[in-house]
């Protein structure tokens, strides 16, 4: 048809017309159109044909001659890389695409210039989607070249290293940036006690062995923790009894994130908080029976002040604090402060130029962890079985489904039936069976067993969870509001427990408690 077309138009061109022939602009079917061929518009009124010339300044588009305004082998991007520019219609019409509307990327090729689907952001340095390598886009945004793989450098303390932010982070590096939880990978507390303990690690990575190093009476012992097990290493303190200053921390290094608890023989234990958690400020603020001293260990060189409303006692160069007195010392990195009173310590601010671990000896032999200002809460979960003070650290008020509301002054305290949610409007501590209760906000969704024993958990709400490789229903406690859950179970040592919901608890394993997931600041 285009040919007999082309021919036709050929003939009219001559003044040739054969009669009784359908006429040209019945041939051509419409009031108007282009001749490619001559660069020409035509049109049709009334069945007369009229032809008109472009030249060479014009085009014919849609039927009427246009000005040229570009040349058709001018293309490219624009803006970057986010436009696609080419000339269409004859050399008569920019076309521009916005290609970073649609997420696409422009990209020049030998005969235009398009929006093509982009991989990532050209020139730009980005993480996998799974984090296992950092990669350099393209400058045209089609691929991308491997600059570092994160999970496969020979270096131990990179095994396992994620990519956050372009860069291959290691998960103590990840750890210390984003947790403020009982994990860590450097720890230093004052070593609980005046004779023999053990200090076990418990490493929750499912996929790592943590090298550890442990530090304590200048000895150090290196061992080797395998996913999801623990191991116990015997240590012995020179602490002396009594006030005293100037011995050296527990330390703990290891090349992934650990869990860290110290008990001393025949004691309960302690779970130590990770250095990148500590703080400067803490409040002794509730009574312990039988309390005797309280142990500072400072992180590194600072200065650390007393405020105390009890009295201490003096020992070596340390002069007795009077009840309202204050004792400010300079202490070096690992240097431990130790005060010693007959009677409860109650009424003590904590407060230092660099973080420090605070540990209330409850007796001889049992220690209580003092977390820092930060880490209060205003919720907690009071475990099935056993009762809970609540000690209020300013003036609150207190809300609990069986005892009600109660006004606390700063430093007072009250006792709450367990198996409930208890609430607060200020800063408060929650202590049931000699162990810290941590808030709500603080429990977490995977804990690890350090040893055998009787598992205690608590939840904010009934779930399911799986311990080792068996599922467990957590129950709702009988008129506890916010449906309290608690479940005890027996337990294999180095287990780990995961929950869709915040868990809490601790382990109760031949006389020693140990406190499991227990918060140490505020949740990121």
């Amino acid at each position: 048809m285009r040919v007999a077309l082309v021919a036709t138009l050929a003939l009219v061109a001559a003044g040739g017309w054969a009669c009784g022939e359908p006429s040209l602009c019945e041939q051509l079917g419409a009031e108007r159109g282009c001749i490619a061929q001559r660069n020409a518009a035509y049109s049709c009124v009334g069945g007369d044909y009229r032809e008109t010339s472009c030249g060479t300044a014009a085009a014919c588009v849609e039927g009427e001659c246009r000005p040229r305004i570009c040349d058709p082998i001018d293309f490219g991007c624009v803006r970057g890389d986010q436009v696609a520019e080419t000339c269409v219609d004859g050399g008569t019409r920019v076309q521009r695409v916005d290609c970073a509307a649609a997420g696409q990327v422009c990209v020049v090729e030998p005969l235009t210039a398009r929006c093509l689907e982009q991989a990532c952001v050209p020139g730009r340095v980005f993480c996998a989607p799974d984090g296992s390598e950092v990669r350099k886009c393209s400058t045209d945004g089609r691929s991308y070249d491997v600059v570092q793989a994160c999970r496969a450098t020979p270096d131990a303390v990179s095994v396992g290293a994620t990519c956050v932010g372009a860069r291959c982070v290691s998960r103590c590096e990840l750890v210390e940036a984003t947790e403020t939880s009982t994990r860590g990978c450097a720890f230093v507390a004052a070593p609980p006690g005046s004779g023999s303990f053990q200090v076990l690690v418990g490493n929750s990575e499912p996929d790592l062995t943590a090298q550890v190093r442990v530090t304590c009476a200048a000895q150090v012992q290196l061992v080797n923790v395998m996913p999801l097990a623990t191991v116990s290493v015997d240590c012995a303190t020179m602490l002396p009894s009594g006030t005293s200053a100037g011995y050296r921390s527990l330390f703990v290094e290891a090349t992934s994130p650990v869990e860290v608890w110290a008990i001393p023989m025949g004691g309960a234990g302690v779970a130590i908080p990770p250095r990148h958690t500590l703080g400067t400020e803490h409040r002794v603020g509730w009574g312990v029976d039988g309390a005797q001293r309280l142990l500072v260990a400072a992180a590194s060189d600072g200065e650390v002040t007393i405020d105390s409303a009890v009295a201490f006692d003096a020992g070596g160069s340390i002069a007795a604090l009077p009840a309202g007195g204050t004792m400010t010392r300079m202490m070096g990195r690992g240097d431990v402060l130790a005060l010693a009173r007959t009677g409860a310590i109650r009424g003590v601010r904590v407060t230092s130029t660099v973080g420090v671990t605070v540990v209330l000896e409850a007796q001889p032999g049992a220690a209580v962890l003092v977390p820092p200002s930060t880490a209060l809460g205003r919720a907690w979960v009071a475990p099935t079985g056993t009762p809970a003070t609540v000690t209020a650290l300013e003036p609150l008020t207190v809300t609990s489904e069986r005892e009600g509301t109660r006004a606390l002054a700063d430093g007072e305290s009250t006792t709450v039936a367990g198996g409930q949610v208890v609430r607060a409007d200020g800063r408060g501590l929650v202590v049931a069976a000699g162990v810290l209760v941590p808030p709500i906000e603080q429990l977490r969704t995977r804990l690890l067993f350090p040893r055998d024993g009787r598992l205690v958990l608590y939840a904010p709400q009934a779930q399911v969870v799986t311990v080792g490789s068996s599922s467990v229903a957590l129950t709702a406690h009988p008129g506890a509001s916010g449906a309290t859950a608690t479940f005890d179970a027996i337990t294999v040592g180095g287990a780990a427990i995961v929950g869709p919901q915040a868990l809490g608890g601790w382990l109760v394993a031949g006389g020693v408690t140990l406190p499991l997931g227990s918060g140490v600041g505020p949740v990121p």
